[in-house]
């Protein structure tokens, strides 16, 4: 029983560990600066904490720093010049290396965040996995008379087949962090069957048509005086209107887009947030697909 129940948990670990990531050094870079929580008391920060402490702490320095000078300043009005300078250089080395470290701290984070942590050959590999399904329904339409055969007229879908292979990658990775094509194999299969939709429908149709068809008739041969000497039938031919089935095979194959399928998951919009950033940034590996 323990056993099956801790596994689901280091599932979950396992998908959230990569997005954890990115906050981690936001965290180390807070608690060096002093501005963290008390001993024995744990806080959770994003970016826009640690920029905001850093710029309160700048803030707080120069004050201080100010108060003292101005009253040195208004005892000895000689060193005004001196003291306005030295306050001017502080501020300026105070606030260019706070907001250093939150830079700095953002662009770390960034490079985490944004970086395709899988195999190269990994992602290949599920690329080439999605692109071979997407290829087989393709042929399955172009073959659809083959497959399907005796039918009066095959109607096709003009679809267009394919994804953007960086989203594919981006929520492979946001979802299993270094991934392989085995393991998200179901979780493709999920999103092909979420942007794919194909049908075949069989339909009969009552249509007519004109048949040609060969009749006999009765001639007779008559006399001057108008009275029947011979008889004999005469050959023709006639046509007529005839019902008869039409049947049709209708193929339908919609393409709601990888991104539609990808919102099927359910995804917070953290997720999201760091899946479109990936997206945009190829995952830090460009050369993947040129």
């Amino acid at each position: 029983m323990a056993e099956n129940c801790s596994k689901p948990s280091r599932e979950m670990t396992k998908k959230k560990l990569y997005r954890k990531k990115t906050y981690e050094e936001v965290r180390k870079r807070l608690a060096q600066a002093g501005g963290g929580a008390g001993q024995g008391e744990e806080r959770e920060y994003d970016a826009g904490d640690v920029s905001r402490r850093a710029i309160d702490t700048t803030v707080t320095a120069v004050s201080e720093v100010s108060k003292k000078l101005a009253k040195m300043i208004a005892e000895n009005p000689v060193g005004m010049l001196v003291g306005a300078l030295l306050l001017f250089i502080l501020l300026m080395v105070l606030t260019t290396s706070q907001m250093a470290e939150v830079i700095l701290g953002g662009m770390t984070s960034g490079v985490s965040a944004g970086t395709y942590i899988a195999e190269d050959s990994d992602i290949y590999a599920a690329e080439a996995y999605y692109a071979g399904r997407e290829r087989a329904l393709r042929a399955q339409i172009d073959n659809t008379q083959l497959l399907f055969p005796g039918y009066d007229e095959y109607r096709l879908p003009r679809v267009s087949i394919g994804h953007d292979p960086w989203t594919l990658a981006s929520t492979l990775t946001v979802l299993y962090g270094a991934y392989t094509r085995d393991q998200a194999q179901p979780m493709m299969d999920r999103l092909f069957s979420a942007q794919y939709e194909y049908r075949a429908e069989a339909t009969t149709e009552t249509r007519y048509r004109w048949e040609e068809r060969i009749g006999y008739r009765l001639v007779e041969v008559l006399d001057e005086d108008g009275n029947v000497v011979d008889t004999y039938y005469e050959e023709y031919t006639y046509y007529v209107r005839v019902p008869y089935e039409y049947r049709i095979l209708t193929v339908r194959t919609t393409n709601r887009g990888l991104d539609s399928a990808v919102s099927t998951l359910g995804l917070d919009e953290d997720t999201m947030e760091l899946l479109n950033y990936l997206t945009a940034v190829k995952g830090e590996k460009d050369y993947l697909w040129r």
